[in-house]
């Protein structure tokens, strides 16, 4: 049995519970704000996270595509100059088979020139002997 309130209980009653209300209500307006605030926040980091992560995933294509550069120009750098070599080493052993003609005909050659060198003294005797003899043998 609850007892009849006076009209100043009442009404103080009223006025509390309508601060009371407003209490509610600006915290209930600040709690939106702050939903409101941590949504566009998570989005914002969301997006973020997004281009970040397409961004990883551009980059990562891009270096393995460069990787994939480097190792095939290796392997054409590689066989290049290994082609290089191999004519280098073809030629050298082209020369060195012709320096060894001409150094062997050369030595022929030298032996040829010292041999008639040796025999120059003795047919320059002979051929003054043969020229005597022409001379002689026209005067007759």
């Amino acid at each position: 049995s609850r007892k009849p309130e006076s009209k100043s209980d009442l009404a103080a009653t009223i006025e509390q519970l309508r601060a009371s209300n407003e209490e509610l209500q600006r915290r209930k307006a600040d709690a939106e704000k702050d939903r409101d605030l941590f949504r566009d926040l998570y989005n914002k980091a969301s997006v973020h996270a997004s281009e970040v992560a397409k961004e990883n995933n551009e980059l990562l294509e891009r270096a393995m595509l460069a990787e994939g550069q480097v190792q095939d120009g290796l392997a054409m750098m590689k066989g290049m100059y290994e082609d290089c070599i191999r004519k280098l080493q073809e030629e050298a052993q082209h020369w060195k088979a012709l320096y060894e003609v001409i150094a062997t005909r050369d030595a022929k050659m030298n032996d040829e020139i010292r041999r008639r060198a040796a025999l120059e003294p003795v047919l320059s005797v002979e051929n003054r002997r043969l020229r005597e003899e022409i001379a002689l043998l026209t005067m007759d």
